[in-house]
């Protein structure tokens, strides 16, 4: 859930759906994707590709939100990166 709201286009409906998503199931901030990525990872990748309008405020919320409801920002992917490594890569 937390993986699909990071793209939504509707930055004060995410904002709301993702604060009742981490209220109503905080361990949602440690599930893996496809990707094998936790939502804040999925959060850096589509940051770092603009995949959303507009970045700064949303990505900002989403991550405090994310971290603050225990998300780990040194969580590793499928394949060993960090978010550091992603943020550089993309």
């Amino acid at each position: 859930i937390l993986h699909s709201l990071t793209g939504g286009q509707n930055m004060f409906t995410s904002r709301q759906m993702t604060a009742d998503a981490i209220r109503r199931a905080p361990e949602l901030v440690s599930t893996v994707n496809h990707r094998g990525l936790q939502p804040l990872g999925e959060l850096v990748r589509r940051a770092k590709q603009k995949l959303f309008y507009p970045p700064t405020d949303k990505v900002d919320f989403m991550a405090r939100a994310i971290v603050g409801a225990g998300g780990d920002p040194n969580a590793r992917d499928d394949q060993g990166q960090t978010l550091l490594h992603l943020a550089a890569t993309i």
